[in-house]
C-alpha cells in the first residue's frame, strides 16, 4: 500500500484507494456508500480532493476493515 499517508505514526491516514481496496470495492463505490452514509466521512481532504480517513476513524466504524489494512502495511513493508 504505496499510497498510505501518514501525519503522525500515532494515527495514520488512509486514502480513498486504500478504504476501498481494504472493502474491495472500487473507489467510485465507496463514494457512493459515503454518501448513503453507509460509510464515516473521510476525516481529511487533501489537494485535488482527495478523501483521507484516519486509522482511528476506521478502527471505531470497522475493526475488521482495520486489522485488513494493518496486515496490507504489513505486507508491504515486508515486501519492501
Amino acid at each position: 500500500m504505496a499510497s498510505v499517508r501518514s501525519k503522525t505514526t500515532i494515527d495514520p491516514l488512509f486514502s480513498n484507494f486504500d478504504l476501498a481496496l481494504a472493502l474491495e470495492i472500487t473507489p467510485a463505490a465507496l463514494t457512493r456508500r459515503v454518501i448513503r452514509k453507509s460509510v464515516p466521512p473521510a476525516d481529511i481532504r487533501t489537494a485535488g480532493n482527495c478523501k483521507n480517513w484516519r486509522f482511528s476513524t476506521i478502527r471505531a466504524w470497522r475493526p475488521d476493515i482495520a486489522d485488513r489494512l494493518v496486515d496490507a502495511l504489513k505486507t508491504a513493508k515486508a515486501a519492501a
